[in-house]
């Protein structure tokens, strides 16, 4: 015998290209960067040549309100090389602003107004901020025991009411009627 060696071909798969990592969030910000829900940001990987063997997190929700936050994903193909990706700027906040009650036009000594009432609330809100400093309404009809609601917005969307009641508004003049002469 002769001895013949059998030659046997391996193929080889070389993988030195990082998977494709892309975060998104839901629901999308409003168009002052602000979300007043959850955040779920989710990850989607892609690796044309070896393929995915993890992709983490698939999805995380933020829950806590907050400035700024982030949340960060990592892909690992089947060869092991990893890519990562961060979603960021994700501003959360789900508590209404305060209203205060400041001022309105002042009632005569009877409770009675004979013009226009105009009501001020004052708005705060410690984390997005308020929409504006200040609401005002104004009560134009006449009657008695009527009331006046002001409205506070926070940059999330997140709104605060408070309603202001005794309003007497009369602008007609009393009557006279000449009854008798002596």
């Amino acid at each position: 015998g002769d001895v013949f060696e059998e030659l046997k071909t391996v193929e080889a798969f070389i993988d030195k290209t990082p998977p494709s990592i892309a975060g998104v969030r839901a629901p999308a910000p409003n168009g002052a960067g602000w979300n007043n829900t959850e955040v779920t940001v989710s990850f989607d990987c892609s690796d044309a040549l070896s393929g995915v063997a993890r992709c983490e997190p698939a999805a995380h929700t933020l829950v806590n309100d907050g400035v700024g936050q982030a949340v960060s994903g990592r892909a690992t193909d089947v060869a092991g090389n990893t890519a990562t990706a961060t979603v960021t700027g994700i501003n959360i906040d789900r508590k209404p602003p305060t209203i205060r009650f400041v001022s309105r036009t002042q009632p005569n000594a009877a409770g009675w107004n004979n013009a226009d009432v105009t009501l001020v609330w004052s708005c705060a809100d410690g984390l997005s901020g308020a929409a504006a400093p200040d609401s005002r309404t104004v009560v134009s009809a006449e009657g008695a025991n009527q009331s006046a609601t002001g409205s506070c917005q926070d940059l999330a969307g997140n709104v605060a009411t408070d309603t202001q009641a005794g309003i007497n508004i009369d602008r007609k003049p009393p009557t006279i009627r000449f009854v008798s002469r002596t």
